[in-house]
């Protein structure tokens, strides 16, 4: 023991100091001396926070409830950058620029019943449109970090499939393009999401551009068969004189009666088209003014309705007017009335007034052009 005066060292347990006999007294614990920081308790804790944050994280990612919910909102709130950073995620490979999303949407409300379709992802079960096309569903993902699964929500894209025709075709879609020979089968463009669309068509030096509606697919593909007007060469003038006197050939006058046998003629092809969805019933059956401004249209709009599971039955026609136009074209104003059966099964009878403009060639009328028609 330290004695306090003099500093001497004295033996344990001495009471007084052998050198100058000062009371010693016993050291002293320091107060507040501070213990040692246990910094591996607090590696841990920041770990264990860590590892909590993944697993909400991906807790919360692969959650179809919270996929659904966040879907459901884009939809509602028709939330274009919320789509558009969902496809980028998804399905980049998609279009989306704001015309396709806006046309994405106007599907939704046109072909989908909204409230099912979020039931349906609930409940687990595939969501169609009225057409039968798949329209989302949830698909099992792998599991991550081997804890983490579930479910993923997939919307279904439409594959498009170009048919050539005839030549060497180029098809450019949204971004997309493809180039087919006539001999070549069929490929796909790419997939894309359901709406309309334009696209343009090239066949040497004739460009067109169509439109596809690719509401009305089924099993969620699309055949186009993309056609072009090719314009005509100029036939060569033929003598048809035999000598001096010959007579001189004469078309004769198309009267009203021979427009309306030929509109029933055409209006019956037509309504088969849609019925049968083939579009080479028009030149079969030598209708069509192959020269003429609505004749892909004609074609187009026909295999449109088909595909969008309408079916007609065609029953009355009258001409209201008729009229020569101008050279070998007539206008005709033309009472029709069709049975219309759309794709939920009901029929019912309309009446429309259609306005066309025929040519007249080799003694038979060809339809030229479809102006419009007017139900009434």
């Amino acid at each position: 023991m330290t004695c306090d005066k003099c500093g001497h060292v004295s033996p344990n347990g001495s009471r007084f100091c052998i050198k100058c006999g000062a009371p010693l007294h016993a050291p002293r614990e320091k107060v507040g001396q501070e213990k040692p920081v246990r910094k591996g308790l607090w590696v841990g804790v920041a770990v264990l926070v860590v590892l909590l944050a993944v697993h909400f994280f991906l807790q919360q990612k692969y959650s179809p409830e919270a996929q659904i919910e966040q879907f459901e909102k884009t939809v509602l709130a028709k939330d274009k950058a919320q789509l558009k950073s969902f496809l980028k995620e998804k399905m980049p490979d998609v279009p989306r620029t704001d015309d396709i999303i806006n046309e994405y949407f106007a599907y939704l409300d046109e072909q989908v019943d909204k409230d099912a379709m979020f039931s349906s992802l609930r409940a687990n079960q595939e969501v169609t449109d009225r057409f039968g096309n798949k329209v989302a569903e949830m698909v099992p993902v792998k599991k991550t970090l081997g804890l983490y699964g579930g479910y993923d929500l997939k919307l279904n894209a439409v594959n498009v499939i170009v048919e050539p025709v005839y030549g060497e075709q180029t098809v450019s879609m949204s971004g997309k393009k493809l180039t087919l020979k006539e001999e070549e089968k069929p490929a796909s463009i790419g997939t894309f999401l359901p709406g309309s669309y334009d696209a343009e068509i090239v066949v040497g030096d004739v460009k067109e551009t169509i439109t596809i509606d690719l509401a009305g697919a089924e099993s969620n593909e699309m055949l186009i068969q993309p056609e072009v007007t090719i314009p005509e060469e100029e036939e060569p003038e033929v003598d048809f004189s035999i000598d001096e006197k010959a007579d001189t050939v004469e078309e004769a006058v198309p009267t009203e009666a021979d427009a309306e046998a030929f509109l029933r003629e055409y209006v019956q092809t037509y309504v088969d088209v849609v019925n049968t969805g083939n579009t080479n019933l028009f030149d079969y059956r030598n209708v069509v003014d192959a020269s003429g401004k609505s004749y892909n249209e004609i074609k187009r709009d026909a295999r449109s309705i088909h595909d969008k599971g309408i079916r007609e039955e065609f029953v009355s026609l009258w001409a209201e007017k008729f009229f020569h136009n101008s050279g070998n074209y007539y206008r005709v104003n033309a009472r029709v009335t069709y049975v219309i059966g759309k794709a939920n099964g009901s029929w019912e009878e309309k009446e429309f007034t259609e306005y066309y403009l025929l040519t007249w060639q080799d003694n038979q009328f060809y339809m030229h052009t479809i102006y419009d028609a007017e139900p009434q």
